[in-house]
């Protein structure tokens, strides 16, 4: 029963969604389409090939012309920062713009409770930010709760810095990969090495591992609580009749 009764509430949120953002997209001005547009493309853009493209374009480019794993992994680094930051504003832009269909996909998240802010490890922070990008993160900040723009902008800042951060590390250290291969005649095991760390699935296979691990921690420990609570109350039942017997 429960499980219909949620089904129902998922597909009514979908069909206020739909409403919603027909309606208010068809109310919208010039620039405020324009805006949501500009928030589309780049989040098309930030989930296809062609960001990886770019950056690594750019570092082989820096590499050839440095030879320097610091100075590649910082450009890199820099330019992600900017990219993530620019995609990420534009992201908030539209959020601002259309507030009703904001509301509408934080009622489907939330079930119309909003959530307090999560407390959330650098750790997380860092692999969410750096697996989905500055806009899917604001974006599912404002599904948690409702924020003013200055927060939201906060965000996307914070994102872009561990993001750019991260490339940095990646850019950095495969540089310094290929310039060891290229030292040593291991070009090709190098290449290999690179191509891993350079892919965005490794990390998301290691975000999901421990996403895993810490639903089952999460599990077993309720578990745990379930099984001494219930026999706590075996053991209040027993000493109960035991005193009624006895009396």
């Amino acid at each position: 029963m429960s499980d219909t009764i949620e089904q129902l509430s998922i597909r009514q949120g979908l069909l206020n969604i739909y409403h919603t953002s027909r309606e208010e997209f068809t109310q919208a001005n010039g620039l405020d389409r324009t805006v949501l547009g500009l928030a589309l493309v780049g989040l098309g853009f930030d989930w296809s090939t062609g960001n990886e493209s770019m950056l690594s374009l750019v570092g082989a480019n820096l590499h050839e012309a440095t030879d320097s794993p610091v100075l590649t992994g910082l450009g890199m680094g820099g330019l992600s920062f900017v990219e993530q930051t620019a995609i990420g504003l534009s992201m908030v832009g539209a959020i601002s713009r259309f507030p009703r269909i904001a509301e509408s996909v934080r009622g489907l998240a939330t079930r119309g409770q909003e959530t307090s802010e999560v407390n959330r490890s650098r750790a997380g922070r860092l692999f969410g930010a750096f697996l989905f990008g500055a806009s899917v993160e604001v974006a599912s900040e404002n599904a948690r709760r409702k924020h003013t723009v200055a927060e939201n902008a906060g965000h996307v800042l914070v994102s872009a810095s561990l993001i750019g951060g991260g490339v940095v590390a990646v850019g950095g250290a495969a540089s310094g990969i290929l310039e060891l291969g290229e030292r040593n005649g291991l070009e090709a095991q190098t290449d290999t090495l690179v191509g891993l760390i350079s892919n965005p699935l490794a990390y998301a296979g290691v975000f999901a591992a421990k996403l895993g691990y810490d639903k089952a921690r999460k599990f077993i420990k309720a578990r745990g609580t379930k099984s001494k609570h219930s026999g706590s109350l075996v053991t209040e039942n027993a000493l109960t009749t035991e005193e009624t017997s006895n009396g």
